[in-house]
C-alpha cells in the first residue's frame, strides 16, 4: 500500500522557497525591529571569542528551517493517519514568527524558535487532534559548518526581568546552567539579565525560575547565532 502523501501548508511553502542573498535583500530584511530581523541576529550579530555565521548566505538558502532551532517530531496515533494524508498535522495553526508543522512523510514535525514556542505549538496539536498524533522528544538541531568543520549549535540571547529580591537564586541558576551574562542591572525595584547561553543549558530555566520567583519573571530568548558545541 502506497503511504498517504502530504500537502505543505501556505506558510512552510514560504519558508522553503529560496532565499536570495544579495546586499539589498538583507538591508530589506534588517528595516524592522532587531528581534524579528533574521539577517541580522544570525549572520551580523556582534559575537566576540565566538565563531557564528558572517556571510554564509548559501547555508541559509539551502536550509532557511535553521531559524527553528528546537524540533519534535509527530507521528500518527491509532487512527490519525488521516491527520497527515489530507492536509498535515494542523496547518493553518502555524505562526512562522514562532513556530511551523510541517508533513514529512507519514507523519510531521515541529520546527520552534525557542522553548515557549515549542510548547504552544504541542498544546495546539493537543487541542486539534488529541491522542490521533503522538510526539517524540524535542530535539536541539545541531549540524556541522562546513567552514569550521566542527559541529555548531544554538546559542540563545535571554533578557531576564524580575524583582531584586530575586536576583541572586536567578542569577546562581545560569551560572549553573553556563550561562555567559553580559549584563546585570540593578535598578530602583528590579533587576535585568541579559545573558548568552546555550539552548540544551536553557532548557528548562523559564519554569525554574517563574518557581524560584513566584511566578513574577519574565522572560524573553530568542536565537542568537550557532556556536562551536
Amino acid at each position: 500500500m502506497r503511504a498517504p502523501s502530504c500537502s505543505w501548508s501556505a506558510s512552510a511553502a514560504r519558508i522553503r522557497s529560496p532565499i536570495s542573498c544579495s546586499v539589498a535583500s538583507r538591508s530589506a530584511c534588517c528595516a524592522g525591529p532587531r528581534a524579528t530581523c533574521w539577517w541580522r541576529l544570525v549572520i551580523d550579530a556582534p559575537t566576540p571569542n565566538r565563531p557564528s555565521f558572517r556571510g554564509s548566505c548559501k547555508m541559509f538558502a539551502e536550509d532557511p528551517l535553521i531559524k527553528y532551532p528546537l524540533r519534535q517530531s509527530l507521528l500518527p496515533g491509532a487512527e490519525g493517519l488521516a491527520v497527515f494524508a489530507e492536509r498535515g498535522p494542523v496547518d493553518w495553526l502555524s505562526r512562522p514568527d514562532q513556530y511551523i508543522f510541517i508533513c514529512e512523510g507519514r507523519g510531521g514535525r515541529i520546527y520552534a524558535a525557542n522553548e515557549a514556542a515549542l510548547e504552544q505549538a504541542q498544546q495546539l496539536i493537543r487541542d486539534a487532534h488529541g491522542d490521533q498524533v503522538v510526539s517524540r522528544d524535542p530535539e536541539i538541531h545541531t549540524f556541522v559548518d562546513p567552514e569550521l568543520d566542527a559541529v555548531v549549535e544554538p546559542i540563545m540571547f535571554l533578557r531576564l526581568k524580575s524583582p531584586r529580591a530575586y536576583a541572586t537564586v536567578l542569577r546562581d541558576e545560569l551560572d549553573r546552567r553556563q550561562a555567559d551574562v553580559r549584563e546585570e542591572d540593578l535598578q530602583r525595584h528590579d533587576v535585568v539579565i541579559r545573558a548568552e547561553v546555550r539552548l540544551a543549558d536553557l532548557m528548562g530555566y523559564a519554569k525554574a525560575a517563574l518557581e524560584m520567583s513566584n511566578g513574577s519573571a519574565v522572560i524573553w530568548n530568542w536565537l542568537l547565532r550557532y556556536g562551536m558545541a
